[in-house]
């Protein structure tokens, strides 16, 4: 039975088996997740439209900064790769519309990389997102920059990005910051 005649069912969370729940429950063939692709969760969801549009720039700047200077890896971003698609077809733009498509992809990736930017931390979508990448047992990174000032850089961590943690990072990166603390604004 094709997606369309699919029952929907609710998304298995803890102990589940995610991978054989979409194959069963909604009808995606099951396929091996491809080493080295990269799903980069970034906050979008917001009722100013202007926020959602500088979030889906961030995310875009940031995918394509990622795939030039990390050539070994494949970057899909939902956010980069949505966004135009909901705005011409008039699509919602929240986690629960776009969460099978996303939760498809998930399954398919390696790793997941967070682009910690303002929002990052209360986003519904990547919570979700994250709570899916235990349950598949993937790796989680964050991803912040770029630095307002300082040449186009991205930082990856392990560790989640917070105001203690972003001089050390900068730092170990070689980066002299001299601006004070960081503003992770999206907002208008």
């Amino acid at each position: 039975m094709g997606m369309q005649g699919a029952r929907r069912k609710a998304m298995p969370t803890k102990n589940g088996d995610l991978r054989r729940s979409l194959s069963t429950d909604w009808g995606c063939t099951s396929s091996p997740m491809a080493k080295g692709l990269v799903y980069l969760a970034s906050p979008y969801s917001h009722p100013n439209e202007s926020v959602r549009n500088a979030r889906f720039d961030a995310a875009v700047d940031c995918c394509g900064w990622l795939l030039k200077n990390h050539p070994t890896k494949l970057i899909y971003s939902p956010i980069a790769y949505s966004h135009q698609i909901a705005l011409r077809c008039a699509l919602p733009t929240d986690w629960r519309f776009w969460s099978r498509l996303d939760t498809f992809f998930l399954t398919r990736c390696s790793e997941v990389w967070v682009l910690a930017i303002e929002g990052f931390s209360q986003s519904r979508g990547i919570a979700a997102e994250r709570e899916i990448a235990e349950n598949l047992h993937l790796p989680v990174r964050f991803v912040t920059g770029p630095f307002p000032g300082l040449p186009q850089i991205y930082l990856l961590r392990d560790d989640q990005p917070n105001e203690q943690n972003r001089s050390r990072w900068l730092a170990e990166a070689g980066v002299v910051d001299q601006r004070g603390p960081q503003n992770y604004s999206t907002s208008p």
